[in-house]
Parts: C-alpha cells; structure tokens; sequence
C-alpha cells in the first residue's frame, strides 16, 4: 500500500513538473512564437466519388536531434519524438479538385476536412494528390503535397479505426430470400 501511495505521488510529481515546464517554455516563447517554423504533417487522404477526406496536425518545428552517442543523449532524442509542440488555431490552406479550403487546427493541432466534390472513380486504383500550406507562417516545407487514394478497382471496403486496417465489406444476393430449415452459411 505504501508503494502503491509512493508510485502515485511520483507520478503526480512528475507531471506537475512536465505542466510547469511546458508553462515556462510557452512563456519564453510567447513573444516570438507567431514567427516560429512549423512543421505540416498530413495523413495519406482517401476519396470516393463524391466526396474527399483528409487529416492531418500541425507542430511546431524543432531541428530534428542526432541519437549520436551514449545513453542520454539517445534517450534525449527518443523523448524529443513524443514532446511534439502541437499548435492550436493555425489556419491550414487545402488546394486541390479544383477548389480550395482553410480549416482550422483544434485545440490539439488537428485538422479533418471532408471536401464534397463530384468526380467519377478512375478505372483501376492509384494515387492523386492535393497540397496543404499554412498561410502566414514560416514552415519546414512551406506546401506539402498529400496523397489520396482514388479506389478505382477495389471491392467495396472501410477503414478500421480499431486496428487501423482496411476492411474488405462483402455483399451478398440481396434477392435470397429466407426460408425455414435452409443452411445459408452452404449457400454462400
């Protein structure tokens, strides 16, 4: 019990000190943070013949670290991946199908854009693209080009957001009809 009361004042501790030094490195910041370089990081979209869907975050940039040698410094480095800064209500600029949209990030540096367009699927499957900018703000790549999937000749299927698969939807005879007694699982 004593371990369990110690192991939950340490980790108390140690997100307070994390909160307290993220306060003090916003405040350092706060004066020249408008002008700091961003980094635009976008997920492979996917489209269907009606509509477009992309997701992506915006961060702040920071140069990326050399593991280099001995245990700190790596573990520097390793940190430094999942300390990214997002950034809250950046203006994010989507170009492509013909149109453009700005959507804002969330309070986490998200972005989600679904973009209604009317354009036919390709016959077989492959990649198009569309650019994503941050107007006003310095960036690593200052536009980013996104690709998105056309499913030209893929069944029928949806994304898992469970296990991050894509999963295959099976259609069956829609006309069967069911009759008493019957083994359907044969039929199939």
């Amino acid at each position: 019990m004593a371990g369990s009361s110690l192991h939950r004042l340490l980790r108390s501790t140690i997100a307070d000190l994390e909160r307290d030094i993220d306060t003090l490195g916003g405040l350092l910041q706060s004066a020249g943070s408008r002008d700091r370089k961003v980094r635009l990081l976008a997920y492979a979209g996917y489209r269907s013949a009606r509509a477009v869907r992309l997701k992506g975050r915006i961060v702040r940039y920071s140069k990326p670290l050399d593991a280099g040698e001995g245990l700190l410094t790596r573990m520097r480095a390793m940190l430094a991946i999942y300390n990214s800064q997002e950034l809250p209500g950046v203006t994010v600029h989507i170009e492509g199908y013909g149109q453009s949209r700005d959507v804002v990030t969330d309070e986490e540096g998200y972005f989600d854009l679904e973009l209604a367009i009317d354009q036919p699927l390709p016959e077989t499957t492959r990649w198009e693209k569309v650019s994503i900018s941050a107007p006003g703000r310095e960036a690593e790549k200052p536009v980013v080009e996104v690709p998105v999937i056309a499913p030209g000749d893929l069944p029928p299927s949806e994304w898992s957001k469970i296990d991050d698969i894509w999963m295959t939807k099976e259609t069956r005879n829609a006309e069967q009809e069911a009759s008493p007694g019957r083994d359907y699982r044969q039929a199939a």
